[in-house]
């Protein structure tokens, strides 16, 4: 059975839902590293030190993977 194409106005008002999760969640993404590591220009203080864990790591990518994981977990251990 082929698919039928939406029109353009029906694709622009399903696309209209996410405009404001999507603004929110592009400005968190933009606000939180600078807040939690401020250029040094900023006059900011870093609420995060800048540690390398095993030398290959930051901690804000380890604090972000771990949430990705427990999601990761979750849904694996949740029934459909």
């Amino acid at each position: 059975m082929p698919a039928n194409k939406l029109p353009l106005s029906k694709q622009l008002a399903y696309a209209c839902g996410m405009i404001g999760w999507s603004i929110m969640t592009n400005i968190i993404i933009v606000m939180l590293p600078y807040f939690y590591l401020p250029p040094n220009n900023a006059g900011l203080t870093t609420l995060v030190p800048q540690l390398l864990l095993l030398g290959l790591f930051n901690i804000m990518s380890v604090i972000t993977a771990s949430g990705r994981l427990v999601d990761a977990f979750l849904i694996l251990l949740l029934p459909r």
